[in-house]
């Protein structure tokens, strides 16, 4: 679940490159000459004050003469402290590597089957204090992570379906093009936060405070739960349902496998790499849209407006083509493998390669160019 994440951090150290502050002896000596310069800067100081005077020349002679004197003077206790705080702060930056080690180890462990895991709720803060990102993290579904804080936190294309964040603080947090569908914002601090193009279809945002979040290109749906009093206009999020106007929406690598888009206007839409299989878009129109790498794998396609569309290594297989609109479509590298295309219509396409037309269901009886058609 997490091992990725953990395992790009450990990748990541072993191609830092070796610094002499990794090895164990450089530091320990280190430490002990900066111990030893701040004591004889101490001892320096209160000569003078004293008016004594060890030496009065800055050579090797006169170092050593400092050194015999402030051993002379039994500061070993103090040295020995003085090391071991001067130790403690080089070993910082590898206390913290082996913290945030931890905290992923720890987050790694938690099982799937307990939702609620508090280590894990406390190690997510520990790496976010340490400006750790989160990036496409994919929390289990169901997972609790009421209350957590990760104000600030990097949270980009995470996956949080299904996920119980009641009452966390996620304000500034950046969550662009993360999966929130149907998980629980109940109360939730998002102010601030970036959550361009994310999934909140079947969200609970009830009650969440949403001052100067940036909502732009998020999908809803009808079971998406805003608070009453939410102004949905002007927040440039897309309404994903039947009848729906998305017009010139920019839906590029979109998930909306399965989704009922019945109806709907997709004008000049950007679909590239979308995920459109098992859906429902019959009688829709999409023309002039870009579905270039798009698959529509057994999607409900009937009678819908493909005219001037660019489908580019768009796949159509097993879906339901008939009585589709393809006039001057843009076909090139298409997939049409069992899709069934009575009646469609094919005229002025381009790109259209006869071989794959052939391997469609009822191509005999859709509508082409006569040129076209000779070479069937």
């Amino acid at each position: 679940m997490f091992r990725k994440q953990k395992n790009v951090f450990i990748k990541k150290q072993k191609q830092s490159k070796l610094t002499l502050l990794d090895l164990v002896g450089f530091r320990i000596s280190l430490a002990v000459v900066i111990a030893s310069l701040l004591i004889i800067l101490v001892s320096v100081v209160e000569q003078s004050q004293k008016k004594e005077v060890i030496c009065s020349q800055l050579n090797w002679q006169c170092l050593s003469q400092q050194v015999l004197y402030i051993i002379g003077l039994s500061n070993i206790e103090g040295f020995s402290i003085l090391t071991a705080a001067t130790l403690y702060i080089l070993e910082s930056w590898e206390r913290k590597q082996r913290l945030i080690y931890e905290a992923w180890q720890v987050i790694d462990n938690a099982q799937v089957s307990f939702s609620t895991s508090y280590a894990r709720i406390q190690a997510l803060e520990d790496l976010n204090k340490y400006k750790v990102s989160l990036e496409n993290i994919k929390f289990p579904g169901g997972a609790d992570l009421s209350n957590i804080n990760l104000a600030y936190a990097n949270l980009i294309n995470t996956r949080l379906s299904q996920t119980n964040l009641n009452n966390a603080n996620l304000s500034n947090a950046n969550l662009s093009k993360a999966n929130l569908k149907d998980a629980n914002l109940y109360g939730a601090d998002l102010s601030g936060a970036t959550l361009s193009r994310v999934d909140l279809r079947g969200t609970d945002l009830r009650n969440t405070n949403l001052n100067n979040t940036n909502l732009a290109g998020a999908l809803y749906n009808q079971e998406t739960k805003f608070s009453q009093d939410y102004p949905l206009a002007n927040k440039q999020m897309y309404l994903i349902a039947s009848n729906s106007n998305l017009k010139n929406a920019d839906l590029s690598n979109a998930d909306l496998n399965s989704t009922k888009l019945q109806n709907s206007v997709l004008d000049q839409a950007n679909l590239k790499d979308a995920d459109i299989s098992f859906s429902q878009l019959a009688s829709s129109s999409l023309i002039n849209a870009n579905l270039c790498g798009a698959k529509l794998i057994q999607a409900n396609l009937q009678d819908t407006n493909f005219t001037n569309a660019i489908l580019h290594h768009a796949d159509f297989r097993n879906a339901n083509l008939d009585n589709a609109d393809f006039s001057y479509a843009d076909f090139q590298n298409a997939l049409f493998e069992k899709a069934s295309i009575t009646g469609t219509c094919f005229c002025k396409a381009t790109n259209l390669e006869p071989e794959k037309i052939k391997t469609a269901i009822g191509w005999e009886k859709a509508i082409y160019d006569d040129e076209f058609r000779k070479k069937l």
